[in-house]
């Protein structure tokens, strides 16, 4: 699936190339998508949470340097190594909560006068997750196919 396929495009994100409806950007439907997440009734698991935000962090140029590959290697162990949703959550939560953060030598959020990152054309956008959500496909499905292709196409930011 290639971001805004068969679509009239009235608007598209400057960092990932999503194309959007009138009214939407990438941001609003983060923070919708956060919403859903966290809604009792959707019982989301946390992994497609974690893919979510992370999908929107790398694709919007958010992540440091270090956090890219940290990010990268969370990726590989969930997608490739099978880490569960259990195991991910108490990972990613004891390594940005409390002491950790305070004791790592970098920072999540990318720096103002970091080095621009190079354009990638994803094929898959925030925008194409919340397009195929309000067609009924399911949530989780969604966010992994979203993870596992932008996983793949990632490796350009990591070169320094």
């Amino acid at each position: 699936m290639l971001s805004g396929e068969g679509m009239d495009v009235s608007a598209r994100c400057e960092q990932c190339g999503a194309q959007f409806d009138v009214g939407e950007d990438c941001q609003s439907l983060h923070e919708w998508l956060v919403g859903y997440d966290f809604d009792p009734d959707n019982a989301v698991p946390h992994a497609i949470h974690f893919l979510q935000v992370t999908c929107f962090m790398v694709q919007h140029d958010r992540y440091s340097d270090e956090a890219l590959g940290w990010a990268q290697a969370m990726l590989r162990a969930h997608l490739e190594g099978g880490m569960d949703t259990r195991r991910l959550r108490k990972f990613v939560t004891s390594r940005l909560a409390g002491a950790a953060a305070e004791t790592r030598a970098w920072r999540f959020q990318r720096a103002s006068d970091a080095r621009p990152l190079p354009r990638i054309a994803w094929q898959v956008t925030i925008a194409d997750v919340a397009r195929r959500m309000r067609q009924g496909d399911a949530y989780d499905e969604i966010v992994t196919l979203w993870a596992r292709t932008m996983f793949n196409q990632m490796s350009a930011l990591l070169v320094l």
